[in-house]
Order: structure tokens, then sequence, then C-alpha cells
């Protein structure tokens, strides 16, 4: 009798000990995005994206170029919160930056005190070996605002490209510079 007493103590010790795995494996159900699927609803709009949409910016130029880029957490609130960062890349050259995610809004230009945004999405300086930096420019940003969802996902590369044209005739050349905006998915 002895004998059979600790059979069920060690069954129940171990049904037990097991208890608190199954209950690890309904709480992990419960905040994995392929759960909330199943149900038919929308992952982010429960849990949040995390993670990051990594910007790669690209100066195809013969000018240092200092790109200008926001992101907000509301589209249509600056107020709301926003953040901005600056990037130095020097002709030819690329740097990238990660913006963290959840946010809504994404665009190029800099946001002023007042949560205004103005569309200047690169400072070109032209760069002369052995002198000191020479006059500056600046390079609209002629497109939409990228959203989020719609245009991107968290997780995506935004490959943002300065490229320079020239027009004119050989006494009269004039360069002009534009942006190209290439969305990569990522996952």
């Amino acid at each position: 009798m002895r004998r059979s007493t600790l059979h069920v103590l060690a069954a129940l010790a171990g049904a037990l000990l097991l208890v608190p795995l199954g209950g690890c494996v309904v709480a992990a159900d419960l905040v994995n995005p392929a759960f909330f699927e199943q149900l038919g609803l929308d992952a982010t709009t429960i849990i949040g994206q995390s993670g990051f949409v990594v910007v790669a910016f690209s100066n195809e130029t013969d000018q240092q170029a200092r790109f200008h880029l926001y992101f907000a957490v509301d589209a249509t609130d600056l107020r709301a919160g926003v953040d901005e960062i600056f990037s130095d890349v020097f002709p030819g050259d690329m740097s990238s930056e990660p913006v963290p995610c959840p946010f809504e809004l994404l665009s190029f230009g800099e946001v002023d005190d007042n949560f205004s945004a103005n569309t200047t999405g690169a400072v070109l300086t032209a760069v002369t070996a052995g002198q000191d930096a020479q006059a500056e420019s600046t390079v609209e940003y002629a497109g939409a605002p990228l959203i989020a969802g719609v245009d991107f996902v968290c997780g995506d590369l935004i490959d943002v490209q300065l490229y320079q044209t020239t027009t004119g005739t050989a006494d009269n050349q004039q360069n002009q510079y534009a942006f190209r905006i290439r969305v990569i998915p990522g996952r």
C-alpha cells in the first residue's frame, strides 16, 4: 500500500509541475500574433508593432548631404509625439538609421517648436579638399509622408536616394537634386 501511495504522490507532483508549463503556453499564445489572426483580429491594433524600420540614406551627389527625417506616433497630430533624425552622408556614400516602432508617419524635413513641418529633406554642402565648407543649398522633399500600414510596416527598409541631374548646355549647366524613395519589405 505504501508503494502505490508513493506512485500516486509522484504522479500528482509531476502533474502539478506540468500545470505551470501549460499555463505558460496559454500565456504565450495570448500574445502570439497568429492567435489574434485566428480570431479574425489585427494583432497590431492590440499589442502594437515592435522592432524597427531601417532608413538607408544614399547620397548620389558630389556634395556632402545632411538628411532630415521626422517620425510621429500620430499621423494627424504632431503634438502627440514627434522625433527627428539627422544623418550626415558624404558624396557617393550611405548610412542607415533605425526608427523604433510603433509610429504612424514618417517624412523628410524638420519640425519646429510650433510642431509645423517643413519639406527640407536634405541640406547640401560643397566640400573641397583643404578648404572650408562652401555655401549650402537645400533639397525639398516633394513626396507625400509615408504612413504605417499603408506605405510600410515595421521591419521594412526604406531606401532614400538623393541624386543629381544636370540640365542646360555646357556654358550654362545647372544641377538639380531630387529624392527617390523605395520601400523594401522586411521579414
